[in-house]
């Protein structure tokens, strides 16, 4: 029997949830799978959106605001620096979204995760975004 297809490369970003009452942070379980590669890891995250510099939400619609292109890479990063998203665009309309998972910062031997996805500058851009806010609202 031959072995199925490799699975197309995913992130899983679980619906955020309110840690310890408090009121500006959220936890987070984030997946990542790949040809032969899954790691899970929960991040914090400032809560409820807004639009402050470490807000997953607004670094997503700067993206999709600026479909045309920027130059160099944009970087977001978790709280607790355990998820790292660099967005890279090519200059012909599509975006590199690569998630950086990490399983603790402060331990030099944790282990670490990459996984890249692409997407469409435009329309698809925006309807992953539309996706993502509205999977946090649950």
């Amino acid at each position: 029997m031959l072995p199925p297809p490799p699975q197309p490369a995913t992130w899983i970003l679980h619906p955020p949830g309110n840690l310890w009452g408090e009121d500006y942070l959220a936890g987070m379980t984030v997946e990542l799978r790949d040809d032969g590669l899954e790691a899970r890891a929960a991040v914090e995250l400032i809560w409820p959106t807004g639009n402050s510099r470490n807000d997953l939400i607004s670094f997503f619609h700067s993206l999709a605001g600026d479909w045309t292109g920027w130059p160099g890479v944009r970087h977001w990063r978790s709280m607790d620096a355990k998820l790292q998203i660099e967005a890279r665009h090519d200059g012909t309309g599509h975006i590199s979204l690569t998630a950086i998972l990490r399983d603790d910062v402060s331990r030099p031997d944790s282990w670490q995760a990459q996984v890249t996805l692409w997407t469409e500058a435009g329309e698809q851009l925006s309807q992953l975004v539309a996706a993502i806010e509205e999977h946090f609202r649950r």
